[in-house]
């Protein structure tokens, strides 16, 4: 019985991470929530996060493989055939790696505050607040039918760099920041999903360094969150791309302020 109780709660953080990494309502927070409901120790939280996180990637990159191997395609033909026609495609790839690198600085000088975060309810509670706030700013933006540029991926880029608390979106800060920056929806969100990739995928084979295989006891619960999290960031992926549009923020931002609502009343009053 206690084998099927753990199964379950692997089950669900992987559905947990696949909704939450998709949708504007941080992945991080609601994997730190529901590590205190189900009393996932310290190292298995660091580890269980990592294989979380490179299954929600290998999803974006299936899911967009039309667009990233034109990236490559168009880079390679540019790079080595001088073929101009490709220049946009490799422009995108220059952009993109460009607009990570917010992200990467602040993620090094702030490290040991990001990995205590992960320990904090009160600052996933708070992280929640901001998020709804930003969602409802991005609601009342409207962008342009634009090409990506130098300034717009940028602009998008140090957005997503706010993300790096618990609580605190990466898509919802990365739709703001594109809105900002002048993208409409569509490429809004394509963007944003772009722009997941090469920092979950940086952070995941440097954090691969940090991982003790040893002290896993039960990599088939591993393995069963990986395949759910894949799956459901997959079909969250679908839903997101088919189905939101910017008006829906209003929803996702009353349900962070009533979660977070109720993590500061539990907070006071059972501590």
């Amino acid at each position: 019985m206690h084998k099927i109780i753990e199964i379950i709660k692997y089950i669900i953080i992987g559905i947990v991470q696949g909704i939450s990494e998709i949708f504007p309502i941080s992945s991080s927070g609601h994997l730190t929530i529901f590590y205190f409901l189900f009393d996932i120790n310290e190292n298995d939280r660091l580890n269980l996060t990592l294989f979380l996180h490179l299954a929600s990637c290998i999803a974006l990159l299936i899911f967009y493989k039309k667009t990233i191997l034109n990236i490559i395609k168009s880079s390679f033909y540019f790079l080595f055939k001088k073929d101009k026609s490709y220049k946009e495609g490799f422009n995108l790839l220059l952009y993109l790696c460009i607009a990570t690198i917010p992200s990467v600085i602040i993620g090094f000088f702030i490290k040991p505050l990001i990995e205590n975060s992960f320990n904090n309810l009160l600052t996933v509670a708070i992280g929640f607040l901001i998020t709804s706030i930003i969602l409802l700013i991005s609601k009342k933006i409207k962008g342009n039918n634009i090409k990506y540029t130098f300034k717009n991926t940028l602009i998008t880029g140090i957005f997503q760099s706010f993300a790096l608390l618990p609580g605190i979106s990466r898509s919802g800060t990365t739709i703001l920041g594109s809105k900002i920056a002048k993208l409409d929806d569509k490429n809004g969100k394509e963007l944003t999903f772009l722009l997941l990739i090469p920092i979950t995928l940086g952070s995941t084979i440097l954090s691969f360094f940090d991982v003790s295989f040893s002290k896993i006891n039960h990599i088939y619960l591993y393995i069963i969150s990986f395949i759910i999290s894949f799956i459901f960031t997959f079909m969250s992926l679908k839903l997101f791309v088919n189905k939101y549009k910017i008006k829906h923020n209003t929803y996702f931002s009353s349900y962070l302020i009533a979660l977070s609502s109720i993590i500061l009343y539990f907070l006071y009053f059972f501590k």
